[in-house]
Formats: C-alpha cells, structure tokens, sequence
C-alpha cells in the first residue's frame, strides 16, 4: 500500500481510466486528508510512468513515513499473508483479535477493506468470494464479531466486477481506488491483494487456497467440500427469459464458450468451427453461444445479443445442461449450479483452478507443458503477432474433440449421444 499526494490537480485518462487527484503540499505544512491517496505500489508506479510519459516526472510525490506519522496518525493494520509459502496455521485470527477487542471498546463494528479486490476477472472475484465466506465462517468460529467489509478496485475495473461483489452478502461496498486518505483512516486493518500473479503461491495452490492464504487462512484446514462456489442468485424474472429462449433449441442444451479476456486461453476461430461441427454431427444437443460466433446449424444457436448483463450471463449458464468452456468465468459460475461441465486450459494445469467443483472436469491441452504460453497469465501484447498466432492455433490443433465429448456425456445424465 502506497500513501501519496499531487503537486498539483490532475487527471489521469489515459491507461488507468479517469482518475483525477486534488493538489498537496508534499512539506511539513499541514496537510488535508482528502487530498491524500492511498493505493497499491503497482499502481502508483503507473500513475508515476504516465506522469513522466507527460514532462511532469514529480508531479506525485510518496508520502516520507515521518509526515506520514504527523498528518495520518495511525493507518489501518496490513492483514494477511506474504504469499512467499503457504500459510500453516491461521494468522489473521492474531491479527484480527487486537482490532475486534478495540472495536468492541469503541462500540462500533470491525471495519476491513480489501484492496485491489480479489483481481480483475469475473472468475477470480468469484472464487475470492468464497474464500471471505470462509473466513467469516472461521471468524464465527472464534468469537470474532462478522466485520464489515469493503472492496477497494481500480475505477477502469469496477464497473466489470461490481455485478459480482453485489451478489455477495459479506461485501458492504465496492469502491474505487486511489481511496482518499480520509476514507482510509476508518478501516481497522486492509488486505493489499495487489501483485497476486507475482506471488509465488499464486502458481503453486489452487486459486481458492491461494485467495485463503492471501487473506491469512490456513487453506488446509478446510474441507474440501466447502471450497466449492455457491450458486449466485439471479432474479426469477431473468431466470424465466433465459429458459423461454432455451425452450426453442431441441433437446439437451450445450453452452460452448471457446472465448475469455485473455487471448492465450481463446478457442482459435478455426477450432471452434470444427469442434462445434462435431459436436451437432455426434451428439444431439443443441449448443448454445452467448460469444457472437460464425456458424449455422439447425441445432446451433447464438444468444450472444440476449446476454447483455452478468444476471443474463448467469441465467443461461444456470439453464443448459452442459457446459464446455475455455478458462474463463463460465464454470466458477457452473460449479455452483452443478452445471457438468468440461474446461479446457492452455496455459496452467486444471489442478489450479478446478480441484474442489465436483460437477467439473478440467482438461490440460495436449502438450500444453511444453508451450510458450504455459503458466503466463497475461500476455505482451494486446493482440497475437502472426507467430504467435501460428502457436496458438497448432497448440489447439491437438485438441481431441472426443476425450471432451465422452466427459461431458459420462456427467451428464441428459445427454443424447449418437456414437
């Protein structure tokens, strides 16, 4: 977590969104709260190349940790864990006690935010949902009174992940980040959640393990049982409209989502033809798209212009009877509607994403360990160069449609096979 002020008012709009921030003093004067910010290092780095991009390389100054004492006083504790090894016994218990005791002198509830949320995909927040719900079920345990519980997200990703965070009934709000120093001072202790792809944790335990072990849970001292995702509630309006366009496609429903935010986990176009080709010759679903998609079968449909918001999304995957999906949000949301599903990955092992879905099958691409794009979680550029392109399309190539086609059919009771 970084403290920080401007010499002088500014906006930032490029890269990060419109992120404006009010002149301070950066001397011994006085200094107002409100024109203070606080944020994650790896934004305030940006924000600083953005400045010197500008011709205005001071523009922002980090708060020296002496008038840092003198104008704030006393910030919020920084709870969790390092992310250097996993976590043996649980620390935030330790952690928490002290401020829940003053809190309860203080008469008020317990106040902690987590910054930077749980990341910037739909998945990721899911899956960090479910690791609060069991710290506030650990939490109950112990005899610690349920604290309230604020997100803190980088205002060019709220209006993505904020559908999420209000399904949630551990989550009081989502705000946007850099918060104002004066907003900060009212929390008793934050999460920094920021950097988790550099965290080495974060390539060695299961998502949900590692979000428990961010947050200072012992990960292995929960039943595996419990890790799984709740089924997120959807309104029975958009329930309803979901399975009254559903009604139209004949027999069992197939969603196939071969796209995610992340270019090195998509579907190339070629393969999707393909595989949806033999999907309508040797099945007799129906497969449904909520991704614009160029193929026509009788038996292949495109609601893509019906999926408009993330109730529509979740309304659809809680309707089909089968899912087969790339890595993306799809099945952490199909876990918990027991959807059987199948994912296909191509650039980390299933081991990190599906172990605790039982309705879920994760499925490694063949030699996808031997890749380049194996354990890169973001790539270079925003789009693939031509070999790139080329490696991804061989890497897919290998894919064997009937390994995920004889998954999908042994979990799925509905399923209407020809072959």
């Amino acid at each position: 977590m970084v403290i920080f002020g401007a010499r002088e008012d500014c906006v930032f709009d490029r890269e990060v969104g419109e992120v404006k921030l009010r002149a301070a003093r950066g001397g011994t004067g006085e200094l107002p709260l409100n024109r203070l910010y606080c944020t994650t290092e790896s934004d305030f780095a940006r924000y600083k190349r953005i400045a010197a991009k500008a011709g205005a390389p001071s523009l922002l100054f980090n708060m020296p940790a002496d008038v840092l004492a003198a104008h704030v006083g006393q910030l919020p504790a920084l709870l969790g864990g390092s992310g250097e090894y996993p976590l043996s016994a649980h620390l935030i218990l330790n952690q928490l006690r002290p401020l829940a005791a003053r809190a309860q002198r203080e008469k008020r509830p317990l106040r902690l935010a987590v910054m930077n949320g749980f990341g910037q995909g739909l998945g990721d927040v899911i899956t960090g949902l479910t690791a609060l719900r069991l710290l506030r079920d650990l939490l109950e345990e112990h005899a610690i009174a349920r604290p309230k519980i604020d997100v803190l997200v980088h205002r060019m990703y709220l209006k993505t992940v904020n559908p999420v965070y209000r399904k949630s009934t551990d989550i009081e709000n989502a705000l946007s980040q850099p918060l104002p120093v004066d907003q900060l001072v009212k929390y008793d202790g934050v999460w920094d959640l920021a950097g988790c792809l550099r965290k080495p944790t974060f390539s060695r335990l299961p998502l949900i393990d590692f979000f428990l072990d961010a947050l200072g849970c012992d990960a292995s001292a929960f039943p595996k049982e419990s890790k799984n995702n709740a089924p997120l509630p959807v309104p029975a309006s958009v329930l309803r409209k979901a399975r009254g366009l559903l009604e139209k496609a004949p027999g069992p429903k197939m969603m196939f989502h071969a796209k995610s935010s992340n270019y090195l986990r998509d579907m190339p176009d070629s393969v999707c033809r393909k595989f949806l080709d033999y999907i309508v010759t040797h099945t007799g679903y129906s497969v449904i798209s909520l991704t614009p998609m160029f193929f026509d079968h009788p038996r292949f449909f495109d609601f893509s212009r019906y999926s408009q918001t993330f109730d529509d999304y979740c309304g659809f995957i809680a309707s089909v009877n089968a899912l087969v999906t790339v890595d993306t949000s799809t099945y952490h949301i199909a876990a918990g509607y027991d959807i059987p599903s199948v994912v296909l990955f191509s650039t980390v092992p299933p081991t990190l994403r599906t172990p605790y879905y039982p309705s879920v099958t994760g499925m490694l691409l063949p030699d996808a360990e031997q890749s380049p794009f194996f354990m890169k979680h973001m790539p270079k550029f925003p789009t693939p160069g031509a070999e790139e392109r080329a490696a991804l399309e061989a890497l897919w190539g290998r894919l064997d449609f009937s390994a995920v086609l004889e998954a999908i059919v042994g979990a799925d009771s509905s399923a209407m096979t020809r072959l």
